[in-house]
């Protein structure tokens, strides 16, 4: 088995990265695969990268506090190697950034993508008949990975802060009454 082991990306994986998003099994799933080959040198800065194995993650900044995760996963890697890839990338990002909200979105041709979307703690917040929406905030993983954390944090004052913003973003995405193209819209 190969090691899930995450690390971000720099500039010099940049044919990497662009191998994995244009790999045969992968570049149909991604945005408009008529439009043809991906080439991420031009806009490499606006996203955060992290490779495993054969495979990516890419992080799209929505504001400090949340992320819109894509995943670019080759055939070899599906299954526990990405899952436990992605476990340990949201593990990081919660515990070493402010980032408290994921969202993700896919197709509805791509199950597999939801059920992938289920195995790394994420719950179904939206679905069109095109598109499902996803979320997993700080406090769900908390709640799942570190429970006594949570318990504590709670009684010594209620809410981390964190979680605050969390709660509003959710509340919002629950409210609106039509579904956007993208999470990004909801800022």
């Amino acid at each position: 088995m190969i090691d899930p082991a995450i690390r971000p990306a720099t500039k010099l994986d940049i044919p990497t990265i662009n191998r994995i998003l244009n790999h045969r099994d992968v570049r149909p799933t991604i945005g408009m695969p008529e439009a043809g080959p991906i080439d991420i040198s031009a806009t490499f800065d606006q996203f955060i990268f992290l490779l495993f194995s054969r495979s990516l993650f890419m992080f799209e900044a929505i504001d400090a506090y949340s992320v819109e995760v894509h995943s670019a996963v080759v055939p070899e890697d599906r299954g526990k190697c990405a899952i436990d890839a992605a476990l340990e990338g949201i593990k990081r990002t919660f515990l070493n950034t402010p980032v408290v909200l994921f969202l993700t979105k896919h197709s509805n041709e791509q199950k597999e993508a939801g059920v992938f979307a289920l195995q790394c703690g994420f719950h179904r917040i939206r679905a069109t008949p095109t598109m499902t929406y996803w979320a997993q905030s700080l406090e769900d993983w908390l709640a799942r990975h570190n429970p006594k954390s949570l318990e504590a944090e709670i009684e010594a004052g209620g809410h981390i802060p964190k979680f605050q913003y969390a709660y509003t973003r959710l509340a919002h995405l629950f409210k609106e009454t039509e579904c956007p193209q993208s999470p990004l819209s909801l800022v």
